[in-house]
């Protein structure tokens, strides 16, 4: 067996649990051309499991630090909501202060399923965005990335581009494209070393 074949890449830099619900959310606000000024409530339905990422309020609502935000569905799918992508950046000390960011998250709350508590695994992210004129709905069983709902490569690499440029040390633009080359052309490395190079 090829397990490899199996790999999901997250792409977003957050908990598992909120993938689904910050692609649906995505899905809605492109779909739609919903604005952030727009919003007037987001429902969230969840399991016991996935409703945790919601307590304690002060944490999750108003994350202290990145991994607050990173572990908290309010402020991720509000994150969705207010810039149309959740990257990194968004995590840092000035993201996590957002003041649109944080004001959407208010506006976030759970819904308890019972009947998504004996799922084994991350449950489907259903959400529910309600403006002023019309309310949208979307479910996302697997989010993008996962093995069953690939990545594109180029939405791969754009990933990749976006956390190269938070890297310690600062990579210059070609040596993150000989990187790219060596990872999709791995079987024509002559020298595994080649990689380690480079990123040290």
């Amino acid at each position: 067996d090829f397990e490899n074949k199996n790999i999901g890449y997250k792409l977003w830099p957050c908990c598992g649990y909120t993938q689904n619900y910050v692609d649906a959310t995505l899905h809605l606000i492109q779909l739609h051309d919903i604005e952030p000024g727009d919003i007037l409530h987001i429902t969230i339905v969840v399991n016991e499991t996935a409703g945790r990422l919601f307590e304690p309020w002060e944490v999750r609502y108003r994350p202290r630090s990145s991994d607050d935000a990173k572990w908290s569905i309010p402020w991720t799918v509000a994150c969705a909501a207010a810039r149309s992508r959740v990257t990194l950046g968004d995590f840092s000390a000035e993201g996590i202060r957002d003041a649109l960011i944080l004001d959407i998250a208010q506006k976030v709350t759970p819904k308890i399923d019972p009947a998504l508590n004996g799922m084994k695994g991350i449950p489907p992210g259903t959400v529910e965005i309600k403006t002023g004129r019309h309310v949208y709905n979307a479910q996302v069983d697997h989010p993008y990335g996962h093995p069953r709902n690939p990545v594109k490569r180029e939405d791969l690499i754009a990933k990749f581009l976006v956390c190269a440029s938070h890297a310690v040390k600062p990579l210059k633009r070609e040596e993150i494209n000989s990187l790219v080359d060596m990872m999709f052309n791995f079987e024509q490395i002559e020298d595994i070393r080649n990689i380690i190079v480079l990123l040290s």
